[in-house]
């Protein structure tokens, strides 16, 4: 043990002190020695607790992957991700590798189940803001004694240093996923489009080929096959390569309660809202759409905080999920208060403007906010083709399933 640093018998994990810094007292190393090691140790016994309610909160977000299983996935992923952390903060060094394997893990499985890039990165986010109240919490009650108010901003430092590095590797992994999925997509794609193209190349040879009688050569089957295979072909790329296709797999988006996303914008805003004396009250609803989740907790964040800045203490601003036409997912902010919600021109432009941008609609008026998401249907809704297509068993009348090589130098 480095002299001068008390010993904590409740702390088992590794400890490596680092050599002092120039100028720096030995009192406040050891003293932040010893937070570090009083929090790791913290993390480390509360991790099973700190994931199970961490997966109570984001449960709701992936209502299409919330059996048994699943759960109990999420849950064992995040108690190792808190337990990583812990070590982090624990022992010196470098970054770990099993930190790094870790990430992509957590990645690779986050795309597995269907969550977006946004999902990942957010869930990973609120699992570190727990870890850190949690510590803020015992730091409170004298289980994490900081010698400084230094030492606390540090501790907490060198945890989100820690979480970079997992966050990181899952951004990696869930990319890497994402790219392998792509690359087979297109290899099923190239292979089921060159299957009707190949009939339609060898019925025009077959036309053109002089040895073969020309009786043979006007038979009207072979006009059939090529407007049969035409047909195939013009439907395969407007469903396959159509913009809905396109946004289905942009990574973008997901099925998600609306609650859930005005939950976490009214949680993300509880500190503005208070400093207003302005309550935010959450209608109930059980509507789950898929849409772009990021956008739309990104517009909604800014209109919400608009109408806080606006707003007069002892206001009531309330969330509603109106009905809204097929194809579109609706929110609408109203107010307490005589007037609209927001009534600055400025802000009211620059919101518009957000908006176009985001792809959404939203329309501002005397009485509340409305705004308004397109729904993207799932893979089959989309266009995705029947398992037999999938499978490259398009109807070719010459070559049939058996053209199984796509051509493509290193294609999977």
């Amino acid at each position: 043990m480095h002299a001068g640093v008390p010993t904590d018998r409740e702390v088992s994990l590794p400890f490596a002190p680092p050599a002092p810094d120039a100028g720096t007292r030995p009192v406040e190393l050891a003293e932040f020695a010893v937070a570090r090691r009083q929090g790791a140790a913290l993390l480390e016994r509360r991790a099973d607790d700190i994931a199970a309610r961490w997966e109570a909160q984001v449960r709701a977000l992936l209502p299409e992957a919330t059996g048994a299983d699943a759960t109990s996935s999420r849950v064992e992923r995040a108690a190792s991700v808190i337990r990583s952390l812990a070590t982090s903060l624990a022992a010196e060094g470098g970054t770990s590798d099993d930190a790094v394997a870790l990430g992509l893990a957590v990645g690779t499985a986050a795309f597995g189940a269907g969550a977006t890039l946004h999902h990942l990165l957010r869930t990973l986010d609120l699992l570190v803001a727990m870890c850190l109240f949690v510590m803020e919490e015992a730091a409170s009650q004298g289980e994490v004694r900081a010698g400084s108010v230094a030492d606390g901003v540090r501790l907490c430092r060198r945890l989100q240093q820690a979480a970079g590095t997992i966050t990181l590797a899952a951004a990696r992994g869930y990319s890497q996923a994402g790219t392998g999925v792509t690359q087979e997509r297109f290899r099923r794609l190239r292979h089921d489009l060159r299957n009707p193209l190949s009939t339609i190349r060898s019925a025009l040879e077959l036309m053109a080929d002089e040895s073969v009688p020309e009786e043979a050569r006007r038979n009207p089957r072979f006009r059939a096959m090529i407007e049969r295979n035409a047909t195939t072909l013009d439907r395969m790329i407007v469903t396959r390569l159509g913009d809905a296709e396109a946004r289905s797999g942009a990574g973008t988006y997901q099925r998600i309660a609306l609650r859930v996303v005005a939950c976490a914008v009214r949680r993300d805003l509880r500190a503005d809202a208070d400093a207003r004396n302005v309550s935010v009250v959450v209608a109930s609803s059980s509507q789950s759409v898929r849409v772009d989740a990021a956008g739309l907790e990104l517009l909604l964040h800014n209109v919400l905080l608009a109408a806080l800045h606006e707003a007069k203490p002892g206001d009531t601003l309330t969330l509603e999920f109106p009905d809204s036409d097929e194809g579109q997912a609706a929110l609408a902010l109203g107010t307490s208060a005589d007037g609209a919600p927001i009534s600055d021109a400025g802000t009211r432009e620059r919101l518009e403007s957000l908006a176009t941008v985001l792809g959404a609609w939203l329309n501002i008026s005397q009485e509340r906010v409305t705004l308004a998401f397109p729904e993207v249907p799932t893979d089959r809704e989309a266009g995705t083709p029947s398992p037999a297509l999938a499978r490259g068993e398009a109807r070719n009348d010459l070559g049939g399933a058996r053209q199984s090589d796509d051509r493509q130098p290193g294609a999977l």
